[in-house]
């Protein structure tokens, strides 16, 4: 194997030495498929192929080594224009998995979206789009979008029913039965968990079972089956220990405690399971489960009356917060902590906590724990003397509960609309099945209705054609009479500019002679300098430059829409020199066009311009030119 690297050109690179070590580290961690996938990887000949098999093996590194799997997914990345439509879909659903990992599940979603966008009936591509579809529904229900977390779960259950997958089938099953149990719908979500529960049984896919049964166990303790949520919390108990599964076992023994945990006849049951859970917690330092259980604890001793006993155990609880994210247990902790200093009578604490919990349940929108939190602050106001405040916090505390039983009884309205809905639709497919004759007017109504589309089909291209030629005839001449517009606003813009040039040189020249003649009224003789005077005179008349000046003004006023004077009534303390700017500025000439033209500094044009924003009343924020053109 080891041979390769000296004669094959895609080992040549850098690049590609670390491929093989990522590919090596694989070797040496897996036993799955290790030998196959080794193989594809070093001696196919179709690079793609080679990528492929790299890409698989970025799969299954991502859990124990992302450097090597990142590694692996970046070599792939050619495969995203691959012909064959199955390597591109692994590589997309890949990248998925690695942003899932990453925790960008919106990227992840995004190329999970593109192997669902493969439309081909490439054999191989079907699994892939269920694979795709089953984990954008669980990210969306990551999301809280349930409507879409059940769109796509029902589409992946779909197409592993079609294609005969049946772990696909159950996986899409138990994530459907985890989202029923979220949205508070225990009926839905225990038919489709019994059944998965009994496809792990067939299986013994102990692992998964374990999962499974745990969710069965909350649908029972939320449906009152006491004894049920018992029988199937003791199965994980013995699964857990014969499968050593610890972190199983001690969440086993969590949920025991939690049933008897608030009982007045067996809190000391309570107890007992939640220490032996504690032992396997605190062995393997599962965090979130020794929280959990120190809390049980602390409520059981409560619940017996002995309320110092059970701060104790929250306190030991509370050390552990650093550690765990799940910001529902640590409210559920604050809470408990808030009722047991009450019970001291250590109100300052009580109330510290109270409102710590609070805070985060109103984040994470728990009704549930927000409600007992109101009336545990209307308990400690009213134990304080302030009974307004009291009062409003038990009325706020009941507003969240009737809220809370609102949702759960639209959560049972949806529900059974869903069953019913379904229990409808395979009667339906039962009757259909039953009877040949719908089957063939079904058939022939099809027929009929494809030939209507047909027709429509036909009838709608037609239209669509001779509107197009009609569209394409208007677009035609209204381009014509665009550009004719553009031409002649061309032409005026020309002829106005040449005007404005035509003015300003003019003027500079009759300066220039003035200038001159200036200057040799100065040296001449006293006597003789009165030859010079009609001429002098002659050039200080300013009256044709001001009827220059004012055609101008005219023709442009033609070709703006009355623009000069709209301006001057406007804001009439504007110069002529100001005037003119603005003209040449709604020409769209720039500072350095218009500097050319008059001779100007654009140190000046800028004072100009500035000059006439203030008269203007311009802020700093509004486009001078922009102003202009509004006229």
């Amino acid at each position: 194997m080891y041979g390769f690297l000296f004669f094959n050109p895609f080992i040549l690179s850098g690049k590609s030495l670390v491929l093989m070590v990522a590919v090596l580290l694989f070797s040496n961690a897996n036993a799955i498929n290790r030998d196959s996938l080794d193989h594809v990887f070093f001696n196919a000949q179709d690079p793609n192929e080679r990528l492929h098999a790299g890409l698989i093996i970025s799969q299954m590194l991502m859990r124990t080594n992302m450097d090597s799997a990142v590694v692996l997914l970046e070599a792939a990345s050619a495969l995203a224009n691959d012909k064959d439509i199955v390597r591109k879909a692994d590589y997309f659903n890949t990248k998925g998995v690695y942003y899932w990992y990453m925790g960008d599940l919106e990227k992840a979603i995004e190329q999970y979206k593109v192997t669902m966008s493969l439309d081909n009936n490439a054999s191989g591509l079907l699994s892939k789009r269920s694979q795709a579809a089953n984990n954008i529904g669980t990210l969306y229900a990551e999301f809280w979008e349930h409507d879409s977390a059940r769109k796509y779960l029902d589409i992946a259950l779909q197409i592993d029913t079609d294609l005969g997958n049946k772990r696909g089938m159950y996986k899409s099953m138990y994530d459907l039965g985890r989202l029923h149990l979220r949205l508070d719908q225990y009926e839905l979500a225990l038919r489709y968990l019994l059944e998965v529960a009994d496809f792990q049984v067939e299986a013994k896919d102990t692992f998964r079972l374990v999962h499974t049964l745990g969710l069965l166990g909350n649908a029972y303790v939320r449906l009152d089956s006491t004894e049920k949520a018992l029988e199937v919390r003791l199965r994980i108990v013995e699964l857990a220990s014969h499968g050593n599964l610890p972190r199983q076992l001690a969440n086993a023994f969590n949920n025991l405690a939690s049933m008897y945990a608030g009982r007045a006849d067996d809190w000391e049951k309570a107890i007992s399971y939640a220490r032996q859970g504690l032992l396997i917690a605190e062995e393997n330092q599962y965090h979130y489960v020794m929280l959990a259980l120190n809390v049980n604890i602390g409520i059981a001793l409560m619940t017996g009356g002995a309320p110092q006993e059970a701060m104790a155990y929250f306190l030991r609880a509370n050390d552990l917060v650093p550690m765990v994210r799940n910001q529902s247990a640590i409210s559920r902790l604050y809470l408990y902590l808030g009722q047991a200093y009450i019970q001291l009578n250590e109100y300052r604490s009580a109330r510290n906590y109270l409102n710590k919990s609070l805070e985060i349940v109103k984040g994470i929108g728990s009704l549930n724990v927000q409600s007992d939190v109101y009336f545990n602050l209307a308990t400690l106001d009213s134990l304080e003397g302030n009974y307004l405040s009291s009062m409003a916090a038990f009325r706020r505390g009941y507003s969240l509960r009737d809220s809370l039983w609102s949702k759960e009884h639209r959560s049972r309205i949806s529900e059974l609309q869903i069953i019913y809905d379904t229990e409808r639709k395979l009667f339906q497919i039962e009757e259909l099945e039953k009877s040949k004759r719908i089957d063939r007017m079904r058939f022939y109504l099809g027929i009929l209705i494809l030939l209507i589309i047909i027709m429509i089909h036909v009838g709608a291209m037609v239209f669509y054609n001779k509107k197009r030629k009609m569209d394409k005839q208007q677009l035609m001449l209204y381009e014509k009479e665009v550009e004719k517009t553009q031409l002649l606003l061309a032409a005026n813009k020309q002829e106005l500019t040449g005007k404005a040039l035509s003015l300003v040189k003019s003027e500079q020249i009759i300066q220039k002679l003035r200038d001159e003649v200036q200057q040799m009224i100065l040296k001449a003789e006293r006597q003789s300098s009165g030859d010079f005077k009609p001429l002098l005179k002659l050039l200080k008349t300013s009256e044709r430059d001001q009827q220059l000046w004012k055609d101008f003004e005219n023709r442009f006023n033609e070709l703006n829409d009355g623009f000069i004077t709209k301006l001057v009534e406007k804001c009439p303390g504007l110069s002529p020199a100001e005037i003119r700017l603005c003209a040449m500025l709604r020409l769209n000439l720039s500072t350095k066009e218009i500097s050319e033209i008059t001779s100007r500094s654009t140190r000046t044009i800028e004072t100009t311009r500035s000059n006439i924003r203030k008269k203007l009343g311009l802020s700093t924020s509004d486009n001078l030119i922009n102003y202009l053109l509004q006229f």
